[in-house]
């Protein structure tokens, strides 16, 4: 699945947002992300429930879609790599009316092949849009998405007394993930003409089936036998289908009241999801045993019969409102929220369950100062609130989490230099932590409660255009997390580096004998991390090199202006590490080098 942390929380399962509304997730499955399909991502640091409702206090990603607009360029490309993975898509914007009150866009793409892990890594995706602005007040857009993916279900590394061999715990020639996804959704606003106020609103309906299986250890009687020579497995099967509806209806005014200016937001957001869960396991069979000194042997069998039925249903509601006041140089902004949440989980073999409901209130506030010279400095606090859907080893749910953060920083945009800066330092909060304890074929995935996180972190990043041809960008981010209240008092967090690094820098000649080329190079860095609870394992730290090579045949001739070859290599130095999650073991992407040919008019 994508994977997505910030401040060193997962924002993939609860703060992964598509055009302003949450995906939702199963017991197993989340939906995915193509993002040759997207106009934009943004990034939110730190709580945002008292916009948005249930999220991590790490902040959210919200995939923005690409919409139809007026004069925007098309294109075509083909794409192969070093993995043998094929790749093709189009993106093609179609004006319905001529004076542009009907528009259009379709985006596809196909993919065939595998990783430089060796994991399958197929996609086919078709995204139509259509846009209708009737008038200077009204737009509305409406977009679907149909999605195919295939891929592994399990990349675990076999572990051998904590030596971290090149061979899967699952076997490939078993192993598959398949994924059907839909998604319909519309984008509505209208500016009521006689007052200053716009009414908004966006609704999604989504569907996902999964069928996937695997072969895993990690059972009873698994693991390594006979001296660690064979590694004793089960096969496992999954599938899974989620419907998902949401609706998120807005009223935004605007208004001034002496010296300051107004925009009151309030809003009134709706979600719903059905899960029909099911999962079966084989136990240990002959059959699945890796043995170690014939570590290449294929491996067949039939899929598991399912034993586990769960129909999993989640309601939320929120009303929330937030104003944002500009008052001179200063920009003001707060904002509560009230959210409702129930989550039921029944069983249709033995027709039992339990029903979960939680409340909460939740706010947020900022202020910054805009100095003429591009200098704003800043400060905000945030709360965040988040009903569990996790449940411990005996099918229990576990208490909602709770975020605080205090942030300060300063944002720096220089007169009359193309640039961006900020610094940012932050205190964030978590109580009531869930972290992934292990798998049961009862009761699906359980966790633990470790306690209350405290994470102190510093953040510098930036971006600048410092000539014509040469652009630069890079951060730096220190976060020193601690559980500071639990069994597991003082320790590090799972995977969570000290630090991490990126930068990037990109040239490109207009003149010259070099005229027409482009050329990247960057590096990033992830410090160490702890591998369990106890920190008595390690990961180590790790720096992968990526480079670019880029031509834009328009320096030979003017017929062949939009036509570019691009040559992209990451990991260049194909570096192997190794990360593991509390006993499960992943390869970080190794070198992968992707030849791009496209044609954009």
């Amino acid at each position: 699945f994508d994977q997505v942390y910030v401040r060193g929380y997962p924002v993939h399962i609860y703060g992964d947002y598509r055009d302003g509304l949450r995906q939702m997730t199963g017991v197993y499955a989340t939906f995915r992300t193509e993002p040759y399909g997207l106009e934009q991502l943004e990034i939110v640091k730190g709580p945002t429930a008292a916009l948005y409702g249930q999220s991590t206090p790490g902040g959210l990603l919200n995939s923005v879609t690409k919409r139809p607009h007026l004069g925007a360029k098309n294109n075509v490309y083909g794409r192969f790599t070093n993995t043998d993975s094929y790749e093709g898509g189009f993106d093609y914007n179609l004006g319905l009316t001529e004076n542009g009150t009907w528009a259009s866009r379709i985006v596809g793409m196909a993919r065939f092949g595998e990783t430089s892990n060796k994991i399958q890594d197929d996609r086919q995706m078709f995204a139509p849009t259509i846009r209708w602005q009737p008038n200077a007040d009204t737009d509305l857009t409406i977009y679907t998405l149909f999605q195919h993916d295939e891929t592994d279900a399990s990349a675990t590394l076999l572990n051998l007394n904590g030596e971290i061999l090149d061979y899967r715990t699952s076997d490939a020639d078993y192993d598959y993930q398949k994924q059907d996804q839909f998604q319909a959704g519309y984008d509505l606003t209208h500016d009521l003409s006689s007052v200053p106020v716009t009414l908004a609103q966006k609704a999604r309906f989504g569907y996902f089936d999964l069928e996937a299986r695997y072969l895993t250890g990690g059972v009873t009687g698994g693991g390594w036998k006979n001296s660690n020579t064979e590694y004793h497995r089960a096969a496992q099967a999954v599938e899974e289908t989620l419907w998902s509806a949401q609706v998120d209806n807005q009223v935004i005014t605007t208004f001034e009241t002496t010296d300051a200016k107004h925009e009151v937001m309030t809003g009134l957001d709706l979600m719903y999801s059905k899960s029909d869960y099911r999962f079966g396991s084989s136990g240990v069979l002959s059959d699945y045993i890796f043995y170690l000194n014939d570590p290449n042997r294929s491996i067949s069998g039939t899929t598991p019969a399912y034993t586990t039925f769960d129909d999993v249903t989640y309601n939320q509601s929120g009303i929330y409102v937030q104003d944002q006041i500009e008052l001179g140089n200063w920009h003001l902004n707060g904002g509560v929220r009230f959210d409702y949440a129930e989550r039921k989980r029944i069983s249709r073999l033995t027709n039992t369950g339990s029903t979960d409901y939680n409340t909460a209130t939740t706010f947020n506030v900022s202020a910054l100062y805009a100095f003429d010279n591009g200098i704003s400095p800043y400060v905000s606090w945030g709360t965040s609130f988040l009903p569990s859907t996790s449940q411990d080893s005996e099918g229990k749910m576990l208490n909602p989490t709770e975020g605080e953060q205090y942030e300060a920083g300063i944002k720096f945009e220089p007169v009359g230099f193309d640039g961006f800066f900020t610094v940012s330092a932050y205190r964030l909060t978590e109580d009531n932590v869930a972290r992934y304890a292990g798998y049961s074929g009862s009761i699906g995935s359980y966790y633990d409660s470790i306690g209350k996180v405290e994470s102190r972190g510093l953040e510098i990043e930036g971006s600048a255009n410092v000539t014509e041809n040469l652009s630069l960008v890079g951060n730096l981010a220190y976060n020193n997390a601690k559980i500071v209240k639990g069994s597991y008092r003082g320790n590090t967090p799972l995977v969570t580096p000290e630090k991490a690094a990126s930068s990037w820098a990109n040239y490109n000649f207009n003149q010259g004998p070099l005229d027409g080329w482009g050329f990247g190079v960057g590096v990033r860095y992830t410090d160490s991390s702890y591998a369990n609870y106890t920190n008595t394992s390690k990961n180590k730290p790790y720096t992968v090199l990526d480079a670019a090579i880029r031509y834009d045949f328009a320096a030979l001739s003017n017929k062949l202006d939009g036509l570019t070859l691009a040559i992209n290599g990451t990991n260049l130095a194909d570096n192997d590490a190794a990360i593991c999650n509390n006993g499960y073991c992943y390869q970080i992407e190794g070198q992968t080098i992707a030849a791009t040919l496209k044609y954009e008019w």
